[in-house]
């Protein structure tokens, strides 16, 4: 036994919510599909860059001529070897070429100057911005998600133990007065009232353990973790329902901020890329060719066969009329870095509106807690009062029943305010999240 136990225990690992944070940020799957595109952004950079540096292209061609091609042209042999005479036939047949015709080449090509080719290398740097902006954002809607799932767990846990609690107290007060009515004090009836509001309180506290198993299932999912294997949360309740309210950041290390103005970055850097577009390329290229022309297969291979080609030469492409096609775009692109300004602004506004509201709502859930805190107090003593009178004699069954039956409804209003205020909190942690 000892041998077998210790390896049941350390099949299960256990995590605080600041651990079950860390461990999603790792193997979330979300934030590994997220990640993968910081490496398509780098491979883009790569991608681009390559358009102005040398482009080598090499080239092999064979042809063989099983018919050669036949051209007609007028016949100069006639007028020769007869000058009195008309030519006849007017037109002869004639074959140019051989049989076989071998090309290899190599050429390079050049970019020299390109106006918008140097705009790009600017912009991927922005473009490699938002892919980190992306990953960031999902990573802070995977701490939510996890801290979430995570408070749900606690708070099932929690409305489990109190329950198991009470269920224990209800059955204590059942076994004294099952005792009294055996000893023919009490009618059964009161016992059996008793005891509905027990088997009530089983029912429910079976359905919070299948409700649990959920809630861990889920959490392990959102952290990548093997749905498989058995998890434990650490924190409690008392520990997360502390009140503080965190600083309020600058907007511009608001995750959704932050990526907007890498896209307005961006399409100003558009704007700029339609107006150098009416800048002319420079481009050189190199060329080397050998090419064979023989009737002979075999002589392919002797080197006498092969003749030579070799040139180089610039080229600048001047862009003239486009009948404003690039001034129509410059004005759609203008018109874009107008509309993200707008959503900017609005952006910012609504993260001030949605951090004033999860404040109040904050606030309230506090209040409602605190409240409903003091009412378990009172209900408390109430249960106390009625048992006392009960067993005295000058309480009634009934009164017992409703006592009891309001104090595990306080409690559940006490469960459920505290999953309110853990909701609001999760709601600031939003409102106020910074990158």
């Amino acid at each position: 036994m000892l041998l077998i136990v210790p390896c049941n225990l350390f099949a299960q690992e256990n995590f605080t919510l600041v651990q079950a944070k860390e461990y999603a940020i790792k193997n979330a799957y979300s934030i590994q599909i997220s990640s993968k595109d910081i490496d398509l952004a780098k491979e883009k950079v790569g991608e681009i860059k390559a358009i102005g540096l040398p482009q080598v292209n090499a080239e092999l061609g064979h042809q063989h001529f099983l018919n050669l091609p036949v051209q007609i042209i007028p016949n100069f042999i006639s007028p020769i070897l007869f000058p009195n005479q008309p030519p006849n036939p007017a037109y002869i047949q004639a074959k140019f070429g051989t049989n076989f015709s071998e090309r290899a080449s190599i050429t390079v090509n050049q970019l020299i100057f390109d106006g918008t080719y140097l705009l790009g290398l600017e912009a991927i740097k922005s473009f490699v911005e938002l892919a980190n902006g992306k990953v960031k954002k999902t990573e802070l809607e995977v701490k939510e998600a996890v801290t979430s799932t995570y408070y749900l767990v606690m708070i099932l846990k929690e409305n489990e133990k109190v329950l198991t609690q009470a269920i224990a107290n209800l059955e204590k007060t059942l076994n004294e007065i099952t005792i009294i009515q055996q000893k023919g004090f009490l009618d059964k009836t009161d016992v059996e009232q008793l005891q509905l509001v027990v088997n009530n309180q089983k029912t429910i506290q079976n359905a919070l353990k299948r409700q649990q198993e959920v809630a861990v299932s889920l959490l392990k999912f959102q952290m990548g973790y093997p749905v498989e294997k058995e998890i434990q949360v650490l924190d409690n309740v008392q520990d997360a329902i502390k009140i503080a309210l965190p600083a309020t950041p600058s907007i511009e290390t608001n995750a959704d901020y932050h990526l907007l103005a890498t896209q307005l970055k961006l399409q100003k850097l558009n704007i700029k890329k339609e107006k150098k577009g009416y800048y002319p390329t420079v481009f050189g290229y190199f060329s080397h060719t050998y090419t064979y022309q023989g009737n002979d297969f075999k002589t392919i291979f002797k080197k006498a066969g092969w003749f030579p080609t070799t040139l180089w030469g610039l080229g600048v492409k001047i862009p003239v009329f486009d009948s404003f096609s690039k001034k129509h775009k410059q004005a759609q692109a203008r018109i874009e870095v107008e509309k993200l300004q707008i959503v900017q602004k609005q952006l910012e506004e609504g993260v001030k509106m949605q951090q004033k509201q999860a404040e109040v709502e904050y606030v309230n859930a506090i209040e409602q807690y605190k409240s409903q805190q003091d009412n378990l107090l009172l209900a408390q003593k109430i249960v106390d009062k009625a048992q006392i009178k009960y067993k005295a004699g000058v309480g009634s069954s009934m009164e017992l029943t409703q006592t009891q039956t309001q104090y595990l409804q306080t409690q559940a209003q006490v469960i459920s305010a505290i999953g309110a205020l853990l909701k609001a909190k999760v709601s600031v942690d939003k409102a106020f999240q910074s990158l």
